[in-house]
């Protein structure tokens, strides 16, 4: 397969499990009924900001599979998505903010260590990924915040 087509599969995968996990878990009215801490955007935001992540998600992952498919880096990042991708269900879905904010502590350490591990190897997926860890520890404000106030 060819560089331009690993982007692409890379981008199109993201890109629907993303956004077809948000799409099959619907909070009704719970999400709306929690006190939300003061800083939590206009629900509007989250589908915009989220589709640029999963682009950098994307991104990172096939510059990391055709550099280094079978190594520890790949690995690192196989997690990132994983973790990305349950966080929604368990939030949304079976509203369990505390195990969601669990999940995304460990996502944000996964964050780290991968561009702790790309720094070096290939600044540009690190950079990429740091943009996702700043939006990140926002999102886990989110979360602790709702913890706290709920």
């Amino acid at each position: 397969m060819g560089q331009l087509a690993t982007y692409a599969m890379f981008i199109i995968v993201v890109l629907v499990i993303g956004f077809g996990t948000g799409m099959t878990v619907d909070p009704g009215g719970w999400y709306e009924s929690l006190t939300k801490p003061s800083f939590t955007p206009p629900n509007s935001i989250f589908g915009p900001v989220w589709g640029v992540m999963y682009l950098l998600i994307a991104v990172a992952g096939a510059r990391t599979w055709l550099r280094e498919r079978t190594e520890r880096p790949f690995w690192l990042w196989i997690i990132i998505p994983a973790l990305t991708f349950i966080w929604t269900p368990i939030f949304f879905g079976a509203q369990m903010t505390v195990l969601a904010a669990a999940v995304v502590l460990a996502l944000w350490v996964a964050v780290f260590v991968f561009i702790r591990d790309r720094w070096r190897a290939d600044p540009p997926t690190a950079w990429m990924m740091v943009i996702y860890l700043l939006w990140l520890s926002y999102a886990t404000a989110l979360n602790l915040g709702i913890v706290w106030l709920n």
